[in-house]
């Protein structure tokens, strides 16, 4: 059986920056954008294909199970319903930037929009470095932020409905399920930090290391509720994104590159070390594994280049949580990689390369968390090993 759904989306945008440079160390930018939106969000389910030449209300386009008559001869049809949207964000900032030495410098700045949907909103930013020495620098970052819901967030509908009969007959509809739109939604307030340092040890070294703090207020998250109706028809579950409650996200990471030169060839090494953490209203963060390392060697001589990756990913959670409250896991995995290429052809008029990739070198059996499903399937399995062959041609 075919499925249909519609959507469609057309923007404009207009765009313009300046720059002043007042001194060799101080300079101002400063910009004004404008954007115009117009949005059909995503239909519900459609019984047949949508007519693009024809407008929506013309179609008789009605929900899955309600093109029925009742035991009395009563039409149960409901048509559907598009959300046209069409709105405006009018933006612009200003950030001043400044170099008061050889080692100190600062950013100020901010952002003012204007959503025709959302309203005013006012986002200062601000950062601050610190150069040591030539080799060791320091960076502070803040900022303020704001995430709109999308078209396709607050308006998206999904569901079917199913009649209800007695001994004579059809007596009227039941949703069993139905993911309705919310119009309401706000829009989510980002506070943001970030700190970080970079450390030469020599040409061929290199360490870094970040760090970030996030807090996230008006959180946009999908709640579950009972007893609703939808069209006047009782609706067993219902669930629709809303505004509630905050998150907070912290981690870091650190790394290391280091370069040696072997005469024709080169090797390029990094490592690094991932931690990421939080929680949603005081529970853990699904989705998201704390703790992940990745490793890269490559190598390069003349026309051939040869490359490893190793990725370990430690255990994920995931939304659903057991008898005793605690969320379900997905174990953790080891992925590895290699990728070969050899360039055959190379002049200034053409250059022609034969790839080849392995991914999941090892056949490891993993699993990403499912968004949804039950107790018995809360892990995706993901792609074994894969051989890929190419050619690439620049011109």
């Amino acid at each position: 059986m075919d499925g249909y759904k519609y959507a469609k989306e057309s923007n404009t945008k207009f765009e313009e920056q300046l720059t002043w440079n007042i001194k060799d160390n101080i300079s101002v930018i400063g910009g004004l954008s404008f954007e115009y939106i117009n949005s059909l969000p995503n239909s519900g389910d459609l019984p047949f294909k949508f007519d693009v030449n024809s407008a929506a209300n013309l179609q008789n386009i009605h929900y899955l199970g309600t093109n029925i008559y009742d035991q009395f001869g009563n039409d149960l049809t409901i048509k559907q319903d598009f959300y046209y949207l069409n709105y405006q964000n009018y933006g612009s900032f200003l950030q001043f930037q400044s170099l008061f030495n050889e080692k100190i410098g600062l950013t100020i700045g901010g952002r003012i929009d204007y959503n025709t949907r959302y309203g005013l909103t006012i986002n200062p930013r601000a950062g601050l470095t610190y150069m040591p020495t030539k080799n060791l620098n320091f960076k502070l970052l803040y900022g303020q932020a704001y995430l709109a819901p999308s078209p396709y967030t607050a308006y998206q509908h999904y569901g079917a409905f199913l009649p209800t009969t007695d001994v004579g007959g059809v007596t009227g509809l039941v949703g069993p399920f139905w993911h309705l739109s919310n119009p309401n939604l706000e829009s989510e307030k980002l506070n943001s930090f970030e700190l970080g340092s970079t450390v030469s040890v020599s040409e061929n070294l290199i360490f870094s290391a970040n760090g970030y703090y996030n807090k996230i207020d008006n959180l946009i998250i999908i709640e579950g509720f009972f007893g609703e109706t939808f069209h006047n028809v009782p609706i067993d579950y219902v669930e629709r994104p809303i505004n509630k409650g905050s998150s907070n996200t912290y981690g870091f990471t650190a790394r290391g590159d280091y370069k040696i030169n072997l005469g024709k060839s080169v090797v390029n090494t990094n490592l690094s070390y991932i931690y990421s953490d939080g929680d949603i209203d005081g529970k853990p963060i699904p989705f998201s594994a704390k703790n992940t390392i990745k490793a890269e060697l490559a190598w390069k001589v003349n026309n051939l280049n040869l490359s490893a990756r190793v990725i370990n990913r430690s255990e994920s959670l995931h939304v659903l949580f057991d008898e005793n409250g605690d969320p379900l896991q997905v174990d953790g995995f080891t992925l590895v990689n290699l990728a070969a290429s050899y360039r055959v052809i190379n002049n200034d008029k053409f250059k022609g390369s034969i790839l080849i990739k392995v991914v999941n070198l090892t056949n490891a059996k993993y699993y990403n968390p499912t968004l949804g499903a039950g107790e018995l399937f809360v892990g995706s399995p993901q792609d074994p090993i894969r051989l890929f062959l190419g050619i690439r041609l620049e011109l």
